[in-house]
């Protein structure tokens, strides 16, 4: 089935002349990971996602963990996170290639409210994980089968987008995404609290306030944020500044102390510091290099 999959993507990615890195298709939620040749090392903010991956093997680091994307292997993001990764098999003859849904947490919450008391817990026993992964792999590749077919996608897409979440609860991630789900549960909390850091990334928000706002004391929220990200909350949010910041100023042209102020720094001196120490190369150097 993998083969299969692997030639229908490679054949997707060539019909359409996809350049290298991800691209989104026109089914909802389902995106496309390609690279014919090992990269350099890219800045990110990995989305939260299921990814099954046909061929090649692609690396990330998001802050403290290695997150591997290898054939034949399922990989699950829950919550936005800055990441540095790279592809690191890749060649014309065997790109790296994988293909990417959107979670939706209000649809796993449907899902989870529909099953009887104990029934997870009974597929996941009984399903294993080679049949969790081949159910998710079939699901995505009928989600791509669906692009260029407007009136198809929108009949079948949100009924095969279900079995794919479906899928994904009953497998080795289902209790992780089971927790995220609580409303109450840490788990959730801190996944509002990342998205709050995301959203307003260029404001000064006190580590204080998003503790209050999450029902946690500092302490207790600053591990728990850690043991969910790999990172410390302002370590997080300095990421996010300095990803966007490098954005604006390799593809919009953005004057280096503008894109500096426009990320929430107060001193371009300390934003030029920083950028360097995350990037290798001074914001300088990288907008000449756009020119």
């Amino acid at each position: 089935m993998i083969r299969d999959l692997t030639a229908q993507v490679l054949r997707h990615a060539a019909d359409r002349n996809l350049p290298e890195g991800i691209s989104a298709t026109d089914v909802p939620g389902l995106s496309l990971s390609y690279h014919r040749r090992p990269g350099a090392m890219e800045h990110s903010v990995l989305n939260p996602l299921v990814c099954c991956v046909v061929s090649g093997r692609k690396e990330a680091l998001a802050g403290d963990r290695l997150i591997v994307f290898e054939a034949g292997q399922v990989a699950t993001i829950t919550m936005d996170m800055p990441a540095v990764s790279r592809a690191v098999v890749a060649s014309p003859e065997t790109p790296y290639a994988g293909l990417g849904l959107s979670l939706d947490m209000a649809l796993i919450r449907a899902i989870l409210a529909e099953l009887p008391p104990g029934e997870l817990a009974r597929e996941r026993a009984e399903a294993g994980r080679d049949y969790h992964a081949a159910g998710l792999f079939d699901a995505l590749g009928r989600l791509l089968a669906l692009s260029g077919r407007p009136g198809a996608s929108a009949v079948l897409a949100p009924a095969i987008t279900r079995e794919a979440h479906f899928r994904l609860l009953t497998g080795p991630d289902g209790a992780r995404l089971e927790r995220l789900a609580e409303p109450d549960g840490q788990a959730a909390r801190i996944a509002r609290a990342v998205a709050r850091i995301r959203q307003s990334f260029a404001e000064t928000l006190p580590v204080a306030v998003l503790a209050t706002e999450a029902g946690m004391s500092a302490t207790v929220f600053h591990q728990a944020f850690r043991a969910a990200t790999g990172t410390t909350p302002v370590q997080f949010r300095k990421k996010l500044r300095l990803i966007e910041a490098r954005r604006l100023i390799a593809r919009g042209g953005v004057p280096v102390t503008q894109a500096a102020f426009a990320v929430g720094y107060e001193s371009p001196a300390q934003f030029s510091r920083d950028y360097a120490r995350e990037f290798g190369a001074s914001p300088r150097a990288d907008k000449a290099a756009a020119v």
